[in-house]
């Protein structure tokens, strides 16, 4: 596969060799320059984002795998979080990229729209609900799906509210939309397909995921639930942070 910039300068994406099937489950953070945080998406553990965070360490970046309680806090209360693991990361290295899974990319958007990052690299978002989510809309309108999925989630539901409150990166971007519409590994999608029309990966529409500016913009064939495990995510999340 060729990773397409939206210049129109294409990116090889080189073959991995990888063991995509690795068990481990913690990233020990060493004192590197190039740092790369990740975040899990609503709902989620930071295990989900493991095997993302075993192919970066592998080749030579110190990892954070940030656990955060997604369904607990505000977004801004996340953001805050957010901003303290990026000052004490900021003591051991000198560029900082970003991975993140789904409202992991809104939580980042809502910190820069109230600070700057100094050291900020490059940032990948997975699956994420830029313009709001559909389905989030939905699921909101039930008193008791609201209860469970918290305070933060309740942002995805406008999208023009949203990207109110939300900056878009000035620094380089990469968005991965998936497609997989179907998968049942994502429950999600019995719902969303009386919800969402075009391509989907089951729970975020494909155009929900844009951002006005981005610098490289990729669809693979992987539902909302296991983007980040797809050979293809992989391969392009080292593609672009190495280029």
């Amino acid at each position: 596969m060729r990773l397409r910039r939206l210049n129109g300068n294409p990116l090889a994406v080189p073959p991995s060799n990888i063991d995509l099937q690795c068990t481990l489950y913690e990233v020990a953070v060493t004192k590197r320059l190039s740092h790369v945080i990740l975040i899990h998406g609503l709902g989620r553990r930071a295990t989900s984002m493991r095997q993302v965070a075993v192919i970066l360490q592998l080749q030579g970046y110190a990892v954070t795998n940030w656990a955060y309680p997604s369904r607990e806090q505000t977004l801004d209360v996340l953001a805050n979080q957010l901003a303290g693991v990026y000052t004490s990361v900021m003591q051991t290295s000198t560029t900082i990229h970003f991975v993140t899974h789904s409202m992991g990319a809104i939580v980042l958007r809502r910190l820069l729209a109230r600070t700057a990052l100094p050291q900020l690299g490059k940032i990948v978002m997975l699956a994420p609900p830029n313009n709001g989510s559909l389905v989030a809309h939905r699921l909101l309108g039930n008193s008791l799906i609201k209860a469970i999925l918290g305070p933060a989630a309740q942002a995805l539901a406008d999208g023009a509210s949203l990207n109110n409150i939300c900056a878009v990166p000035t620094t380089p971007v990469l968005v991965i939309a998936g497609t997989n519409a179907h998968d049942l590994r994502n429950p999600v999608c019995l719902l969303s397909a009386t919800i969402l029309q075009g391509p989907n990966d089951g729970t975020v529409a494909v155009r929900e995921t844009m951002l006005p500016r981005m610098d490289a913009f990729i669809e693979i064939d992987a539902c909302h639930t296991w983007i980040m495990n797809h050979p293809g995510t992989l391969r392009a999340i080292s593609a672009f942070l190495r280029g």
